[in-house]
């Protein structure tokens, strides 16, 4: 297939799976919470990884976004699809998935360093902060083993984030669809014990259990995600 009608079905594909997912999610919308009808918001989940699937190739940034997405498949199904999703063991299925997902994130922004120096700062700063918050926080505040996980993960994604901004001529969809997806969590975390372990009161605490709001980002963070790895240029061999 040619450049020109590679890049025609691109076009065309990411507007299909845009109005699948998007409309998908505002029918779910429409109708309520997004988890009311489990099926339909499952394959909402799904489908930006699919997208992304079928456009994988050989280039390792595609590829590991795409198993990125992977997990946040599985990781969902053990969190809010199953029906056993509310026991302990599934969350942690789950939560250890995510935290899988974070290890692709991981090779991903390796694949956007020019060097081996700054793949290694990259760990270090990853490994550095996950020590200082698992050393220092439990001082000062009550953490479940579950939490402290979360936290680990939440740190990692953060650190995403942050490389994806320092390269965002060419990241710019990831770094929207992370900073979307680290927000979502954030927020996850703060209603499932954050916000008595913050000692959190007031109109912030009414904002934030008013809605799951979570829910209302999940979905669009994880088509910008797909959509930054179909449309991902490969970096110069330098």
């Amino acid at each position: 297939m040619g450049k020109n009608k590679t890049k025609v079905f691109k076009i065309v594909m990411s507007i299909v799976f845009s109005v699948l997912i998007l409309g998908g999610f505002g029918y779910l919308l429409w109708k309520g919470e997004p988890l009311d009808k489990r099926y339909l918001a499952f394959a909402t989940v799904a489908l930006p990884f699919l997208f992304a699937l079928l456009f994988v190739g050989k280039d390792l940034k595609k590829l590991f976004i795409t198993l990125a997405l992977a997990c946040h498949v599985a990781a969902y199904y053990f969190m809010a699809f199953d029906d056993n999703c509310g026991t302990p063991r599934f969350k942690w299925i789950g939560l250890f998935i995510l935290c899988g997902a974070q290890l692709f994130f991981l090779l991903y922004t390796f694949t956007l360093s020019k060097g081996n120096g700054a793949r290694v700062i990259n760990l270090a700063f990853r490994v550095g902060l996950c020590l200082l918050a698992y050393l220092i926080l439990p001082k000062y505040v009550t953490l479940t083993n579950m939490q402290i996980v979360a936290l680990m993960y939440a740190i990692n994604l953060f650190m995403t984030m942050l490389i994806s901004l320092f390269h965002i001529k060419t990241e710019w969809l990831t770094f929207l669809g992370v900073f979307l997806l680290l927000i979502c969590h954030l927020h996850v975390g703060l209603v499932n014990g954050g916000i008595e372990v913050l000692n959190l009161t007031g109109k912030i605490v009414t904002f934030l259990t008013r809605r799951n709001w979570a829910s209302y980002i999940y979905v669009p963070s994880l088509l910008l995600i797909s959509l930054s790895s179909v449309w991902a240029k490969k970096k110069d061999k330098s």
